[in-house]
């Protein structure tokens, strides 16, 4: 049985991870533009791509680090470097998402807003605590996701640009 205290407990952890996901997200923005810009660009035009990298990121890296955190010692440690790894690149993915809906929700701006960031960051959280679907859908496809632009923006891989008609030229400035 649940007792009321267990209730709380659950209770005041979401709301802390809901107040300390949209400030990480907002330092992310503020701290590093360019990185999540990249990472917003990837999420927008290549999704897909972005979920078929982040795969084998998450299910390989997870259970690795599972199996290495389960076994203790050092072992245990180096588990624990792989996750938080994992984490941190997601995060980063998780950035670029959140401008990105921020950036649906309120329009786009030659400078970024805190309120899109904030919002953006809210909702993208709000979806993934629907129950049911949010938890068995919605949020490992978000974690894989994310990852995967995490790690193109990391990389600096770059989206390649479309052209709105076949027979635009593309002018390179080599001046």
């Amino acid at each position: 049985m649940f007792g009321i205290a267990d209730v709380y407990t659950v209770f005041f952890i979401v709301l802390g991870i809901l107040i300390a996901f949209p400030g990480t997200i907002a330092l992310l923005v503020f701290g590093l533009p360019k990185l999540v810009e990249r990472s917003c660009q990837r999420v927008e035009q290549t999704p897909v791509r972005c979920f078929l990298l982040g795969l084998p990121i998450v299910g390989i890296g997870g259970l690795m680090a599972a199996g290495l955190m389960g076994s203790g010692g050092p072992l245990a440690a180096a588990g624990g470097v792989i996750a938080v790894s994992i984490a941190l690149v997601s995060l980063v993915g998780a950035a670029g998402m959140s401008l990105l809906i921020g950036r649906r929700m309120f329009g786009s701006a030659e400078t970024i807003p805190l309120k899109p960031v904030i919002m953006g960051a809210l909702a993208y959280k709000l979806a993934a605590l629907f129950p049911i679907i949010g938890w068995i859908f919605l949020f490992p496809i978000e974690v894989i996701l994310t990852t995967g632009a995490g790690v193109f923006a990391l990389f600096r891989w770059a989206p390649e640009r479309k052209l709105e008609h076949p027979s635009q030229l593309v002018v390179i400035n080599q001046g």
